[in-house]
């Protein structure tokens, strides 16, 4: 079967998943904090821009100024692409959210069709989650959000804190997942790694492997960097 792929934008990540991502699929990004999970959302959206692909950031936990300079430290100025309708920063407070599935859902749905979207990232679903009080309603909502996604054709990225609830909630429904970790090893200092959990129709790489944050974003080389185990 002949899968079209769409490039993450790393290039060792996705030689580790067949050269990218299946065009449409969702892919859940999870790990702690500090893991550089926003960053992969970034380093996503951009590679896609500079192809122009339109593409949406929703930030449920930072301002989009907070993206804007988050991204600009890499030198990614995602403010350029907004001017010129490529790009849209859906900002949604979780404060003065009541509706998260009319309200916000309609926000995300406009912003795509706006700008003929290709590529989404969600960041984060826990705040999604958390506006959510009983799981069924929760596993509803992500139902949802992924039908939406799927619908509108657009190759999506939902970002997630390391949880449970979470996994159990949404592991099943996306195509796949991408794990961070940030784990303290010789003693004292922290090194960050990532494996491929699950990839629907993609043979990937099946080790866990380091990677690096550097002022050009996230580098990985799973045929370089050593194991861990």
């Amino acid at each position: 079967m002949n899968i079209e792929r769409i490039p993450i934008g790393i290039r060792g990540l996705d030689a580790m998943i067949e050269n990218g991502l299946e065009k449409g699929s969702i892919t859940l990004i999870t790990g702690e904090s500090g893991t550089g999970k926003t960053t992969i959302g970034l380093q996503f959206i951009y590679a896609g821009l500079l192809k122009n692909e339109g593409g949406i950031y929703v930030t449920f936990d930072e301002s989009s100024e907070s993206i804007r300079k988050s991204a600009l430290n890499y030198g990614w100025n995602l403010k350029d692409f907004e001017d010129r309708k490529m790009l849209k920063i859906i900002d949604i407070s979780t404060k003065d959210t009541h509706d998260i599935k009319v309200v916000e859902y309609a926000k995300i749905l406009e912003g795509i069709n706006e700008l003929s979207a290709k590529r989404v990232v969600i960041d984060s679903i826990n705040s999604i989650i958390t506006l959510i009080d009983k799981m069924p309603d929760q596993k509803i909502a992500m139902i949802e959000l992924c039908d939406l996604l799927r619908e509108k054709k657009c190759t999506s990225l939902l970002i997630s804190d390391e949880s449970q609830n979470i996994s159990n909630t949404i592991g099943p429904l996306v195509d796949g997942i991408i794990a961070l970790y940030n784990k303290v090893s010789g003693g004292d200092t922290r090194f960050r790694s990532l494996e491929v959990i699950k990839m629907r129709r993609t043979d990937h790489h099946k080790k866990r492997t380091w990677f690096k944050i550097t002022r050009n974003g996230i580098q990985v080389d799973y045929k370089e960097y050593p194991i861990v185990w």
